[in-house]
């Protein structure tokens, strides 16, 4: 009898365990959906944008004014966005060491490249960050600790173009008011203010042992940031080459103001890789200063280009890098 009971109370135990199961499999078909609903969405949003951004212009306008951009325009271009891509790299291995991260630099600029890249080709929200941010973790974070690195990237981010809209306003008063520029630089250093203790430099527990002292976090920030703002002064070198290019009459003053706008559209996550709010966003900002729609998208167009070319360069390049030093140490 005890043998029995024994059996049916351990049977008793059992009986939950398929309706465990079945909750699990519920909830994983509904990720599933919720996701292919979600890259669907991006995809019908990036077909309306398009469709939007060639209904401004004449296709054949922005075709002859990319044709018409020297090829040594063209490498110098992809050239500043490496140059990007790298201080992004730097700013990464910052931020993932202040957390406890053991990430070299060549993880760091591999972990940057391929991200970018996956940034601007798949359908899915910040799909690249957030694979960079679960790759990370083979180096010593947990996932609490790893998010907290990709938000406070995305912060440092989003601060520093407010200071590169803050320069271009303080140099060009006339586009954007100045008051405008500085409530904005408020709320973005408050959102800094309350996101820096959840989301900064605080290691877990897991972490705390590798981690950089706490009193080194200011310095970590400023540094954060100053390669943040390089990294966006880089991009408005990469459109004033455009610019002199094609002998535009735009001061680098009006791009400081204006180009932020653009960078800021297309980190928007409803299209795929900021195809078309990237565009638009450039016809509505560069019109301000009477800049023809056709040539704003042409510049748009090859900003974005010239960037995916760049992340696929450094990308391959690494990936045979490694696959050389693999087979040397095989």
């Amino acid at each position: 009898m005890s043998e029995g009971a024994a059996g049916g109370g351990s049977r008793q135990d059992e009986l939950p365990l398929p309706n465990f199961a079945q909750k699990l499999q519920a909830r994983a078909d509904t990720k599933i959906k919720s996701k292919r609903f979600g890259i669907g969405l991006r995809l019908a949003s990036f077909a309306c944008l398009a469709f939007l951004a060639a209904g401004l212009v004449d296709l054949k306008q922005v075709r002859a004014h990319i044709i018409a951009v020297s090829w040594s325009t063209f490498a110098v271009m992809i050239i500043l966005h490496v140059v990007i891509i790298l201080l992004a790299s730097l700013r990464f291995i910052i931020i993932a060491r202040a957390s406890g991260a053991k990430i070299g630099g060549m993880d760091a600029t591999r972990l940057t490249f391929a991200s970018t890249l996956a940034n601007m080709l798949l359908p899915t929200s910040l799909m690249g960050d957030a694979g960079r941010i679960w790759l990370v973790r083979r180096f010593g974070l947990t996932l609490k600790s790893a998010m907290r690195v990709g938000v406070f990237d995305r912060i440092i981010g989003l601060i520093s173009l407010g200071v590169i809209v803050l320069i271009g306003a303080l140099l060009e008063p006339s586009i954007i008011p100045l008051w405008i520029v500085v409530t904005t630089c408020l709320l973005l250093s408050g959102v800094a203010v309350l996101a820096y203790p959840r989301s900064g430099l605080a290691p877990s527990r897991d972490n705390a042992r590798d981690a950089v002292a706490p009193s080194t976090n200011g310095t970590i920030f400023l540094a954060s940031m100053a390669l943040s703002v390089a990294a966006h002064l880089v991009s408005i070198a990469i459109v004033w080459s455009f610019i002199l290019d094609q002998d535009l009459a735009v001061t680098v003053a009006q791009l400081l103001a204006l180009f932020p706008a653009v960078l800021l559209a297309a980190s928007i996550p409803v299209s795929v890789g900021g195809w078309g709010t990237r565009e638009i966003a450039a016809v509505a900002a560069f019109s301000m200063i009477g800049l023809p729609a056709s040539m704003a998208i042409a510049m748009a167009l090859l900003f974005g280009l010239t960037q995916v070319i760049a992340a696929g360069l450094g990308t391959a390049t690494l990936s045979l890098f490694d696959a050389r030093q693999a087979g040397e140490n095989g």
